[in-house]
């Protein structure tokens, strides 16, 4: 099971599709290799990445290759046949954890949150896009939501780099 982690009165979440090994030897999300890149892109905007809540969207291990399959886009989340009993259970406990919190931003950071928060699945085509989320604060206000690229994007290609640094400006 994969933990999330940070502050307790975020005005930020971050939420990634699924954990990197890193992260699950250390049952945490955003630890290691994710960790440090999202330090850097909030440090560029100077902003503390200590002020957010991190967490993943599948906190338990893809059963049969699920991660490899919705990765390379042969599932749609939406769509999930046999799996169906695996996305109830994610969606139910990151549900669950997001009770929790009244963010004024929720970063999602891949398609499954994307699908789940925005009912939108490619955070390719949406990515910098504010999108109204499902979930709804106290003040039952729509919270917005902010599709960027997941972490393996990133470290792929020097530009994401870049583009991530300008939508995480705009989230804050």
């Amino acid at each position: 099971m994969i933990y999330g982690q940070g502050s307790e009165n975020p005005d930020i979440i971050i939420i990634t599709d699924y954990p990197s090994e890193e992260e699950k030897s250390n049952s945490k999300a955003f630890v290691g290799s994710t960790e440090s890149l999202f330090r850097q892109l909030f440090a560029a905007n100077n902003y503390s990445l200590n002020r957010t809540y991190r967490t993943t969207f599948c906190k338990e291990p893809a059963p049969g290759g699920l991660q490899q399959i919705i990765r390379k886009g042969k599932i749609a989340p939406n769509k999930p046949g046999d799996y169906k009993g695996y996305f109830d259970a994610q969606c139910a406990m990151l549900e669950k954890e997001l009770e929790h919190f009244s963010p004024k931003v929720i970063i999602c950071t891949g398609d499954l949150p994307l699908w789940y928060l925005g009912h939108e699945l490619k955070c390719r085509k949406f990515r910098g896009s504010v999108i109204p989320s499902i979930l709804r604060d106290k003040d039952n206000k729509v919270i917005p939501m902010l599709s960027m690229l997941p972490p393996r994007w990133i470290f792929a290609d020097i530009k994401w780099k870049i583009i991530s640094q300008l939508d995480i400006s705009k989230a804050i």
